[in-house]
């Protein structure tokens, strides 16, 4: 029962970036076709594109269209407030910003 509400959980976070974030679901589409070919696993792509959503919806608009010093303060909110031995969290935000600016074109 857990693991079903935590899918839904993630499935809301992404569909409500795709219905309030302009240009997010094409992000999203072109993202899950990059990571896909890439080889990354099932998981890796669900934590990528539930900390992009996250994201998105934190500032209200598309990660790579945010202000390099803004994704720095939100980078330092997350570390700061999700402190775990792996930093997992902070680094799956990392990563999923990483790989959506090289979807883009974008300098890392």
């Amino acid at each position: 029962m857990l693991n079903r509400f935590n899918h839904e959980k993630k499935e809301n976070l992404l569909q409500a970036a795709c219905s309030k974030i302009a240009g997010f679901a094409e992000l999203l589409a072109k993202f899950e076709q990059k990571v896909t070919v890439a080889g990354k696993s099932k998981s890796t792509l669900t934590n990528y594109t539930r900390h992009l959503a996250k994201l998105a919806l934190h500032f209200n608009e598309l990660p790579t269209e945010v202000d390099p010093d803004r994704i720095n303060d939100y980078l330092h909110l997350v570390k700061r407030s999700h402190n775990t031995p792996s930093d997992s969290y902070f680094k799956f935000t990392v990563y999923a910003l990483r790989f959506a600016y090289r979807i883009e074109g974008m300098k890392d």
